[in-house]
């Protein structure tokens, strides 16, 4: 963490037969898609272990939380371990494996290194990978030994120091930053960063890459988290601009000329709302700017798209505004850090992040790790802030980024928006005024009809002209009940021999005028190949198709054996209301040129 300064019924059709029942959906052609979504939990708060966190975990929702593996305390001296409390911590961050634990190791024993804030010598990267080693074979599983052995941990991610790219060991050593890894040369006032830094780091991420890797098979090695901004500078002094920019361009360049970039699983990065100016572009606005970015230089280095590494947002936070400890909701500051935490999660969401940690659960103003700023979803005395509502509030809503629909293609050049799926089904989007305070008349793509909440899920009416208004701070705008819902319609008709060709088409009716498919899931067939024109072909299996908020899809089915009469698919049809169940195909009279028959 850098102090301020520095810093997703039935229906019958003629040669099909077709049953359908209902569940959720989603998708108005107002949304850009986002890319291919992973399915994990992506919410997590900055954590290290201890009881009072755990109660926030558990009431918050999330899927994710931290543990801080400080080396000199748990390996004192070479080979003596010390368990007891880091068992704890494992077992209450996890909560018996029903959440997902990023494990940071830093602060180096003085016997295994001669800085704490790095290793730079292949002795001291072996000792640093064997204790990765011991960590993971304790960890991966059910812990061993001691008062909690049996008890379930979840611990697949393993990141290695903080803010790595910090040059300073002297720093480092009052601060507690975490990582000092960054080499530079130059000037006391404006220096230029140096390879041999991030050669550094990449040596070690191949040592204990190996030995994770070795240790766990489904072992994730992650980069430390890099800071945003306050990069160093020849023209800017230090005490502002600490920072190497390309530090993560220079370890990925590294790992890539010695074949290794397979050691490395996924990168950190951190991220504040003071930092938007920095990274916001058309389209990529703020923290999804950031992401973009990071992906870019991926790109750059020469890694595929299929290559990108997963990104973390390992500290996210507010840093704008006036700063005050206090659970006061109408305090500016208050109503601002509320407002910001839906905006980060949507952006993550529609970011693809594999994790986003915010820093962190509560105000702790004065010395030590985030004393500078009160980034807290609670007070200083431990009092929920409107944050910590809308923290909990949005968890409760959306939990994975394959719930993005997209991006929201707004009329009002101010307004930024997202679209997603609801845990419980329901279709939503969120929107607020990113320029300025203006309160903007917005009415969704989907109707209105449905609830109107603002951050902390609290109810918020229509104007007098019927529209939503919306200002600075964000409103979850629902998407009408499916009253009457509409149906999906099938057509199926013969497209030559052995070729039945297939139409579903979504409808509206009066409460839900803007119906469209989302996505159509095929399941296991019959004697069956599905081409779907510009997607997959000759599917015989299970296949999961997104669709770009159509109205209507074809495709067609083939019989696999000609000499077999039927043949079946089983499909699942998703629209704004639900999932329709039904299945399409045919016996002997359906094909063209087939025999007649029963």
């Amino acid at each position: 963490m850098a102090r301020l300064c520095w810093g997703s019924a039935g229906l019958a059709v003629a040669l099909a037969v077709v049953c359908a029942v209902l569940v959720p959906a989603l998708a108005p052609s107002t949304v850009e898609s986002v890319e291919a979504a992973a399915s994990g939990p992506f919410i997590g708060l900055w954590t290290d272990g201890f009881p009072p966190d755990i109660t926030a975990l558990d009431d918050l929702g999330v899927g994710w939380g931290r543990v801080t593996v400080r080396w000199s305390e748990i390996e004192p001296t070479r080979g003596a371990y010390t368990w007891t409390a880091l068992d704890q911590m494992f077992a209450n961050v996890s909560g018996g494996g029903r959440r997902q634990t990023l494990v940071m190791i830093r602060n180096n024993p003085a016997w295994a290194a001669t800085s704490r804030c790095k290793v730079s010598t292949d002795v001291e990267r072996a000792a640093l990978a064997h204790f990765a080693e011991t960590l993971v074979r304790r960890y991966s599983g059910a812990i061993p030994d001691g008062p909690l052995a049996g008890r379930s941990v979840l611990a697949t991610y393993w990141q290695f120091y903080n803010e790595m790219d910090f040059p300073s060991p002297e720093i480092e050593a009052s601060s507690d930053l975490g990582g000092c890894f960054a080499t530079t040369v130059g000037a006391a006032v404006g220096l230029t960063p140096t390879q041999q830094g991030r050669d550094s780091y990449a040596r070690m991420l191949e040592a204990v890459g190996l030995a994770i890797h070795t240790a766990d098979p489904n072992g994730k090695v992650v980069m430390g988290g890099v800071a945003s901004s306050n990069y160093l500078s020849p023209s800017c002094p230090f005490a502002n601009c600490p920072f190497d920019p390309d530090f993560i361009r220079g370890v990925l360049q590294s790992l890539k000329g010695r074949g290794t970039l397979n050691r490395l699983d996924a990168i950190a990065v951190h991220y504040f709302s003071s930092q938007a100016e920095l990274w916001s572009g058309p389209g990529t606005p703020d923290l999804v700017g950031r992401i973009a970015a990071t992906r870019q230089v991926m790109r750059e280095v020469g890694l595929s798209n299929a290559e990108l590494k997963p990104i973390f947002v390992d500290e996210g936070t507010y840093t704008s505004g006036s700063p005050v400890s206090t659970n006061d909701p109408n305090h500016p500051y208050n109503r601002g850090q509320a407002a910001y935490v839906s905006k980060a999660l949507a952006r993550a969401a529609y970011a693809n992040v594999a994790g986003y940690f915010w820093f962190k659960r509560q105000d702790t103003l004065g010395s030590g790790l985030g004393g500078d700023w009160p980034f807290g979803l609670l007070d200083g005395q431990g009092a929920p802030k409107p944050s910590y509502r809308a923290y909990r509030y949005f968890a409760s809503l959306v939990t994975r980024t394959d719930q993005v629909v997209g991006q929201a293609s707004l009329a009002n050049p101010k307004l930024e928006g997202y679209e997603l799926v609801a845990n419980d089904g329901r279709h939503f989007q969120v929107v607020w005024n990113q320029t300025d305070d203006e309160n903007i008349s917005f009415s969704p793509s989907f109707g209105l009809g449905g609830p109107i909440t603002d951050p902390t899920g609290a109810p918020v009416g229509l104007t007098s002209q019927g529209t939503v208004s919306v200002g600075a701070e964000p409103r979850f705008v629902f998407a009408p009940a499916c009253t009457p819902r509409p149906p999906i319609r099938l057509t199926v008709s013969p497209a030559g021999p052995d070729r039945l060709q297939v139409t579903v088409t979504a409808t509206t009716s009066a409460g839900l005028p803007n119906n469209r498919l989302s996505r159509l899931q095929l399941g296991t067939s019959t004697n069956s190949l599905v081409d779907v024109p510009g997607g997959p072909s000759g599917v015989t299996g299970h296949a999961d198709l997104g669709l770009p908020a159509v109205q209507s899809l074809t495709f067609s089915i083939r019989r696999q054996n000609p000499a077999t009469p039927s043949a079946t698919v089983p499909l699942t049809v998703t629209d704004d209301c639900g999932a329709w169940q039904t299945f399409v195909g045919g016996g002997r009279n359906a094909w063209t040129g087939g025999q007649a028959g029963p």
